[in-house]
């Protein structure tokens, strides 16, 4: 009778965001689709024809017999051990007739999730004459590398030949064509190199995307497929899966190309030539590193994981929302065959450069999460995104960071988390870059905003000050605005904001004021004569 095998990596965000090293994050990130890949499986002794699916750390493979695929597993297993120390694993069994594969894909998953629960914590006998630990990941000292006392964990993360194909796997992500001045562009192997501007307090963007009830579609899909054909299933299971794997790589490839093509090299006769990012406003555009090793221009952006509609990158924190938001546009315009249309929600954490990296990346994900919640609980079946300035205090969730930090006396404070699509006639995330920051990529869309209106682009101060008088409550708001109006009559806030800088019970005053400063658009910028150097 088949047997139809079920593996899960457990742990994968611990494993991949260990190390504060960018370097080792990247080799991780390759080690977890190395080992869930064809040629590692079949290595293991699986057919090719055997893998029904591999993705985002979990694979489905079909054996003949359960002696052949308890065989396989040991095997898996002890390769897995011997080269990604410290990752863990959860491997089931099912038998089913044949032309029931489909019912046995839907039981397996719930296989799979008691698996996890019940399964024995492991205590290993790691170092027991080693008292050195590992200052990354707290084991002992099995290595020393670059002078640095390391676990096996991190020593496999290092090993010359991983961090090889870790750097070369997103090669084909890159521009081919030169930026300008036969220079080439590269991603940064340094969070210092991803745009850092001198004498600024420069800021890191972790951005986290995942599809919005991606796993209901493929439940439904199987439910569909009850009378299905095995071979069918399996075929359309390799179709859909295919294509969110295409869709990822979409997603990359377009971001790249939004950044490339922003990219201005600037030539001087009284300095060298340096390649400089632009967008709206042009006052928030910045240089980028050069390295000066092989002469290449690091872009400001870098992925890390990449599984379908499961990404995660860091970049400058000043286009973080911009790449979020370009991302989320690019899925929501992707069909997948056999599930259809997909939403997505995204969380974007922007820290201090040297912020703890694996703290950053916990709180995208929970951003992310956020998000995904406040979708729920609206009934909106669009895309959402939610972002924070900052780490919050330690054991500190979002919803907690949004009742001490923005939660007023008679009003909330924010509007987050944002609508990027779907049905919501009175705000989204584009009524905030567009309208109310502005100025508008385009007249039609919106007006100037506080960056675009003379009378509050010449006076960040006012708006700075709205931000405090927000949290003493809007006839606070409102009293100040009614003593600039004797100064400058025609002063209003944006369209949508009311005069007590209210949009419905909520107010996006704080918002805003984070954002002017911060946010880069990576459109024209229409309040300035293209073509002058910045």
């Amino acid at each position: 009778m088949p047997i139809l095998t079920g593996i899960d990596l457990l742990g994968i965000q611990s494993y991949i965001f260990a190390s504060n090293r960018l370097r080792d994050v990247l080799t991780a990130s390759w080690l977890i689709e190395y080992v869930m890949s064809s040629e590692f499986l079949t290595s293991a002794g699986c057919g090719q024809g055997d893998i029904v699916n591999t993705a985002g750390g979990n694979a489905a493979l079909v054996f003949g017999d359960l002696d052949t695929a308890k065989t396989f597993t040991r095997n898996y297993t002890r390769s897995l051990l011997e080269t990604a120390p410290g990752l863990d694993v959860a491997v089931v069994h099912r038998s089913f007739e044949s032309g029931h594969l489909a019912s046995a894909l839907r039981v397996i998953q719930a296989d799979l999730a008691r698996a996890k629960l019940e399964r024995m914590p492991q205590i290993p006998l790691l170092g027991q004459s080693v008292t050195a630990r590992c200052p990354t990941t707290g084991g002992p000292v099995v290595d020393i590398v670059d002078d640095e006392f390391v676990s096996a964990q991190i020593a496999t993360l290092r090993k010359p030949a991983h961090v090889h194909c870790a750097q070369t796997r997103w090669k084909n992500f890159l521009p081919d064509k030169p930026l300008g001045d036969n220079r080439k562009a590269t991603f940064p192997v340094q969070l210092d190199h991803l745009g850092r501007s001198a004498g600024d307090t420069s800021l890191l963007g972790v951005v986290h995307v995942d599809g919005n009830g991606i796993g209901t579609l493929i439940r439904q899909w199987i439910a569909a497929k009850n009378q299905a054909g095995d071979d069918r299933l399996r075929a359309e299971y390799r179709e859909w899966s295919y294509d969110l794997r295409r869709l990822g790589d979409n997603v990359i490839h377009r971001l790249v190309s939004r950044i490339v093509s922003r990219i201005q090299c600037l030539e001087s006769s009284k300095r060298p030539p340096r390649w400089h990012l632009t967008g709206a406003p042009e006052a928030l555009g910045f240089d980028l590193y050069l390295d000066p090793t092989d002469g290449m221009v690091c872009l400001p952006f870098r992925p890390i994981v990449l599984g379908g509609d499961d990404i995660t990158f860091v970049c400058d924190a000043r286009i973080a929302l911009d790449l979020a938001a370009e991302a989320i546009r690019i899925i929501e315009n992707e069909k997948i065959r056999h599930l259809g249309m997909l939403s997505a929600s995204v969380g974007v954490a922007m820290v201090k450069q040297h912020a703890p990296f694996s703290h950053a990346v916990g709180l995208a994900s929970e951003l992310c999460g956020s998000a995904k919640q406040t979708r729920r609980a609206s009934g909106n079946s669009g895309s959402w995104i939610d972002w924070h300035i900052g780490l919050p205090k330690p054991g500190e969730v979002v919803s907690s960071i949004r009742k001490r930090q923005y939660r007023g006396k008679t009003a909330e404070l924010t509007l987050r988390p944002y609508p990027l699509s779907g049905h919501n006639d009175v705000y989204n995330f584009a009524t905030l870059t567009d309208s109310w920051l502005g100025p508008s990529p385009s007249s039609h869309r919106g007006g100037q905003g506080f960056r675009g209106d003379r009378l509050w682009a010449e006076s960040r101060n006012r708006i700075k000050q709205l931000a405090t008088l927000a949290s003493s409550g809007p006839s606070a708001v409102e009293a100040q605005m009614d003593a600039w109006k004797t100064i400058d009559p025609s002063l209003t806030f944006p369209s949508g904001i009311d005069g007590r800088g209210l949009v419905g019970q909520r107010t996006p005053l704080i918002d805003i004021a984070e954002l002017i400063d911060l946010h880069l658009r990576l459109d024209l910028d229409l309040t300035v004569q293209q073509g002058d150097p910045p």
